[in-house]
């Protein structure tokens, strides 16, 4: 008998329960009290591929409650490719400009990074004078 179960990419409601599942699975022998994941690390989660689907997303949280010095996973415990490629995706009657795309894009680095724009302009491969004018922009 054959079972389909589509990827996990395409059952974004089953990351939040699997995560949670994997990090009590985990916890004990991390040895760390951990209650839970941030929201913003679960954004990153959802929207996230998962190439590797359910085993890639325990292994991501059996990494981040390693990593983690915190009560909860936040997005620095996640690995960075997730947090560097985040793409956001098109609202409807939500089209931007390139510069508001550039912005916010640019925006989000500076935050991942705890707002640290000298690092932030060297991720981005520009100079931090260029960074603070396309953060500037209205």
């Amino acid at each position: 008998m054959e079972i389909f179960i589509p990827p996990l990419r395409e059952r974004t409601e089953d990351i939040k329960p699997l995560s949670a599942y994997f990090l009590q699975k985990h916890l004990p022998k991390a040895n760390k009290k951990i209650t839970g994941v941030s929201d913003e690390a679960m954004d990153i989660l959802i929207h996230y591929s998962f190439p590797g689907n359910v085993r890639e997303l325990e292994n991501i949280i059996e990494r981040a409650i390693i990593l983690e010095k915190g009560a909860v996973i936040t997005p620095a415990s996640l690995p960075r490719g997730m947090r560097v490629l985040e793409i956001g995706t098109i609202e409807p009657g939500g089209i931007k400009t390139a510069d508001e795309v550039v912005k916010e894009y640019a925006e989000k680095v500076v935050k991942m990074l705890d707002g640290n724009r000298t690092k932030a302009a060297e991720m981005l491969g520009m100079s931090r004078t260029s960074l603070w004018k396309i953060l500037k922009e209205e």
